[in-house]
């Protein structure tokens, strides 16, 4: 998933498959990185043109919730096709 000369060290942090949303988060630790962050959260998003929107984001906002509570230092970056959600409502 990612490229060895970026960074040697990812793990696979949670993986969900429902009707509404399909999401994969990963985690890595890049040979460069500030001292701001420990790490990066990259997490790909799939939300379904005919999904429950308000439920595909209400998943999605407790799953990210839950590994920044956990590790509040690391770098977040979420994305993917979102198919006509509107994100601010999260």
């Amino acid at each position: 998933m990612i490229n060895q000369m970026y960074c040697k060290n990812v793990s696979v942090i949670s993986k969900g498959c429902s009707e509404n949303l399909e999401y994969l988060t990963i985690k890595c630790r890049p040979f460069y990185l500030p001292r701001e962050f420990s790490s990066i959260t990259l997490t790909a998003v799939y939300i379904h043109p005919r999904a429950d929107v308000g439920l595909a984001l209400s998943e999605l906002s407790n799953v990210i919730n839950n590994y920044e509570n956990k590790d509040p230092d690391t770098m977040s970056i979420i994305l993917g096709d979102f198919n006509q959600s509107n994100l601010t409502s999260v």
